[in-house]
């Protein structure tokens, strides 16, 4: 299993607020956000890949390695790929990371939000990974900023979608797909699509699952309480966390 973390965006939203460094590295309760993203997944550090898709910049690459260090992933599990610039979304970065990362096209892939905290994931029990082809986690939430799920029957996924929101279903960021090679035809067949053609505007990873369900491949939803991941996308989301209580991710860390 390989955990990939896209961190090619520009936080331009943090940057016009006026902050001097990447999202990624800002302060929260005494770590980073990197670190609360991370940490979240801390059970599975020993036996699986963690690999950082970023900007090529020794600065950041040297902050990446020594949190992941100082978190207790062995350096036999930390991947680091270095983008040569901006990509087209954070599809295009998790389609580098999956060739700059040496990953086979039958490798399992997990993907996350750099800037989203998990409590402590696991994953599901009430899917079989083994039988499905890709999953994304979904919360029961507001808004039209989300990726969406159209539910169907046994936790399936009939239609994934970016920005319009067709369900309640709104997705955490975290996605699953068994096979990289999956993953990577979805995205290549949006190489020829202008962007104003697809949804959101950008390269996003939720659509992909649609080309999976359009081969009649089995992609899921899995369901989990809202209150068991915090979004820091956003410089008023990152303030109301760090001027409020600390996430749940800060107990994971060892003080």
């Amino acid at each position: 299993m390989n955990f990939i973390f896209p961190m090619g965006g520009l936080s331009k939203r943090f940057t016009d607020a006026g902050y001097k460094v990447p999202k990624f590295m800002l302060d929260l309760h005494g770590f980073s956000v990197f670190e609360h993203a991370v940490i979240g997944f801390k059970r599975y550090f020993q036996q699986h890949n963690f690999i950082f898709a970023f900007l090529n910049d020794p600065k950041i690459e040297a902050f990446v390695i020594q949190k992941c260090r100082k978190m207790g992933i062995p350096d036999k599990n930390i991947r680091i790929v270095k983008l040569d610039g901006p990509t087209s979304g954070q599809a295009e970065t998790v389609w580098i990371a999956n060739r700059e990362a040496g990953l086979s096209p039958a490798d399992a892939i997990v993907i996350f939000n750099i800037d989203s905290f998990q409590s402590d994931f696991v994953f599901p029990t009430d899917l079989d990974l083994e039988k499905t082809d890709g999953y994304l986690e979904v919360f029961i939430g507001e808004g039209n900023h989300w990726s969406f799920v159209v539910p169907g029957p046994d936790h399936s996924a009939i239609r994934v979608t970016e920005k319009e929101r067709v369900s309640d279903f709104c997705s955490t960021g975290l996605y699953f797909f068994r096979r990289a090679l999956d993953f990577d035809q979805a995205f290549e067949q949006t190489l020829d699509m202008d962007l104003s053609k697809l949804q959101g505007g950008e390269r996003y990873v939720a659509p992909l699952y649609n080309a999976l369900i359009a081969k009649n491949m089995s992609v899921k939803y899995h369901l989990v309480v809202s209150e068991g991941v915090t979004f820091c996308g956003t410089p008023d989301e990152y303030d109301a966390i760090r001027y409020g209580t600390p996430p749940p991710t800060t107990k994971l860390f060892d003080h």
